[in-house]
């Protein structure tokens, strides 16, 4: 099920912009790497990593969501960042709030029951209003050594690291067009009097630096740190794709700011632009070094720089879009089945970039938001899986990245009928974004931004709550 309850006008100029989509339900797509593009794609790896089973759709049962309390936490225009941990035996999830706020940060009790209907979801219990847990460290300085005011700050993602006691968490710039290779990752611990934040510090890797490569956080099995980012302004910096790298944990004792060495971080995972490859009837030269997707949008001939390619010229297989977005990710290892999962929302239908003199696609179809940026009339939120094997092949140079494909790519709305935000809430559309797995349970818990509008006038996250059989 889907809520089309738009943000208010008001919301949405402070709400940042990710992406606009519009309205019809997607067709089921559970794509695997069979009937995905295989053109630049080598034979697999000889590596002897598991004898495990990849994670499919058919190991996940949906139990339904949970609601975030109806008073005492700031949960409207959060984007979802999320993820847990267990104290005393109950399952915990730790959630940034409200973005037009501070970004402050709360922890909620699972409730331990779940339904499908967000009318029907029970509502977590708040343990804990943490607020700002960031104190001065959300900083960043320019190429000369000055401090730089990060215009229009948003959190990227946060991960709690049981070992380290420590909640990472991650900021960037909404407009960083030039591409400036900004500070990007703290820390804080959760004291009993309050939290102490530590960093900032910035990863690194291949030539590019800060939230260009880490806008989320997770953990690896070993207990390594994985990073990854996604599209933002400015983005021929950005990965096309799934985005993965790996490196240590900085603790409080790891040299932080502007004259700290950058933590190096090596690839698992990443896709390119397609920019300057694409030709204007959306044929493409050379290898498709993006992300290989469901082909169901329409190739729109804009006359502008093509980002994507037109799927009817590829066997049906699209790439990605300006408009895709990657949310959360978790390295899943359990003793019989493995697997990393992303999440976030493909546009799909009508894809171009809208303005004043632009509010119609090149087939006559009007944008279902009046803004100046990238719009389509459809998403659909997704479940990407990759097999761990192929990731770890990259790291040890026996693959090459970008021809990577996953294992199974699940429609989340039509396979399990989750519920999202509607196609015309800017900054969420469709999308279900912050991971926790609760390997103890088995659980695999998921944040749907915007999902919750059964308070009237409100848009609050849903939490949807996975069995992994």
């Amino acid at each position: 099920m889907s809520n089309s309850k738009p943000v208010s006008q008001f919301g949405r100029r402070q709400f940042l912009t990710t992406f606009a989509l519009g309205a019809a339900a997607a067709p089921l797509v559970s794509l695997g790497r069979r009937t995905l593009a295989e053109e630049a794609a080598p034979p697999a790896a000889s590596l002897c990593y598991s004898n495990k089973r990849v994670l499919r759709d058919t190991d996940l049962r949906y139990l339904g969501a949970m609601r975030v309390p109806g008073g005492g936490a700031a949960m409207d225009f959060s984007y979802g960042q999320m993820t847990g941990r267990r104290v005393d035996g109950q399952t915990r999830l730790i959630m940034v709030g409200n973005a037009v706020q501070g970004d402050p940060v709360y922890e909620f009790a699972d409730t331990g029951s779940y339904h499908a209907d967000p009318a029907q979801a029970p509502r977590m219990s708040l343990v804990r209003a943490w607020g700002d847990i960031y104190g001065n460290a959300r900083r960043t300085w320019d190429q000369q050594g000055g401090e730089r005011i990060i215009a229009g700050r948003r959190p990227g993602g946060i991960h709690w690291n049981e070992t380290k006691q420590l909640l990472y968490w991650t900021y960037y710039e909404t407009y960083n067009v030039t591409g400036i290779p900004d500070w990007c990752l703290g820390a804080s611990r959760l004291d009993p009097s309050g939290a102490v934040a530590f960093g900032p510090w910035r990863p690194a890797g291949d030539g590019k630096k800060g939230p260009w490569r880490c806008l989320r956080v997770a953990e690896h099995p070993s207990g390594e740190m994985l990073c990854g980012s996604s599209l933002q302004s400015g983005n021929i910096n950005s990965p096309w794709g799934p985005d993965m790298w790996v490196g240590a944990f900085p603790t409080p004792n790891t040299p932080a700011g502007l004259n700290a060495p950058d933590l190096p971080i090596r690839k698992y995972l990443t896709y390119y632009p397609m920019v300057g490859k694409v030709n204007p009837d959306g044929s493409f030269n050379g290898p498709l070094i993006a992300f290989r997707r469901s082909g169901d949008y329409f190739y729109e001939p804009n006359g502008g720089i093509q980002t994507h390619i037109d799927p009817t010229k590829n066997g049906g297989v699209g790439s990605w879009t300006e408009l895709d977005k990657i949310g959360g990710a978790s390295w899943i290892d359990l003793p019989d089945v493995h697997g990393v999962v992303f999440t976030g929302a493909f546009a799909s239908a009508h894809v171009w970039y809208a303005n004043a003199n632009n509010q119609q696609c090149s087939h006559g179809v009007a944008t279902p938001v009046a803004i100046t940026g990238p719009v389509s009339t459809d998403a659909w939120p997704f479940m990407i899986i990759y097999d761990p094997a192929d990731l770890e092949a990259v790291r040890a140079g026996q693959r090459t990245d970008y021809s990577i494909n996953p294992a199974q790519i699940i429609n989340a709305r039509t396979k399990f009928g989750v519920a999202t935000s509607g196609v015309t809430s800017v900054g969420s559309s469709c999308s279900i974004v912050g991971q926790y797995f609760d390997a103890a349970s088995r659980k695999l818990y998921i944040a749907a931004p915007e999902a919750d509008w059964t308070i009237p006038g409100v848009g609050f996250p849903l939490v949807h709550v996975f069995q992994i059989a």
